[in-house]
């Protein structure tokens, strides 16, 4: 229960399990959410992949940054803003509200892959920092199960809501996580 009285804590693991569960379960139905705008399924699929491996690059790039800056709190914030700004692009692009074309939703979508990770390493330091002298297991477990509660909770979801309310759910999550980030304190 100590974790539970720990707001720090806390706010740190809704940050990383709302915008991180939102984006796996978001990434799950992608064909579902460009199908409509004309992308083959072949098309969706290399969304898909390209996105996971800038997930890879941007987890490891961002970890090291961590461990050379160590205040989480900035890079987090910055993190989340950028996430933000280019997945409001992504689904104005999407939604004919700003001109784009394929290689333009591709550029994004890497983009959102690469900052989408980029936290991971750093929601689980911020986890450990902060539930300190409990063991790290229990503090990354919660963070595990609240992860997969928001992306259950997206996916539920998708059989009831167009690819386009899915991506404005998706920049609410990432908006959602910024705001539970800033009152926390380092």
């Amino acid at each position: 229960w100590a974790i539970c009285k720990n707001m720090n804590a806390l706010l740190i693991i809704m940050a990383g399990s709302l915008a991180g569960g939102f984006y796996s379960a978001w990434g799950a139905m992608i064909v579902e959410i460009v199908l409509p705008l004309h992308f083959t399924t072949g098309q969706a699929d290399w969304f898909g992949f390209w996105s996971q491996l800038a997930g890879a690059a941007g987890g490891i790039i961002f970890g090291k940054v961590h461990d050379k800056y160590s205040h989480y709190k900035i890079l987090l914030i910055g993190i989340y803003v950028l996430q933000l700004v280019d997945f409001v692009w992504l689904t104005a692009a999407t939604a004919s509200i700003i001109p784009w074309a394929f290689w333009g939703a591709q550029i994004s979508n890497v983009l959102g892959g690469f900052l989408q990770a980029a936290p991971s390493g750093i929601i689980y330091e911020g986890i450990v920092e902060n539930t300190y002298p409990i063991s790290e297991q229990t503090g990354v477990n919660i963070y595990a199960i609240a992860y997969n509660f928001w992306g259950l909770v997206f996916l539920a979801c998708g059989d009831y809501i167009t690819g386009q309310t899915m991506n404005w759910l998706l920049c609410g999550a990432i908006l959602g996580s910024l705001l539970c980030v800033l009152p926390t304190k380092e």
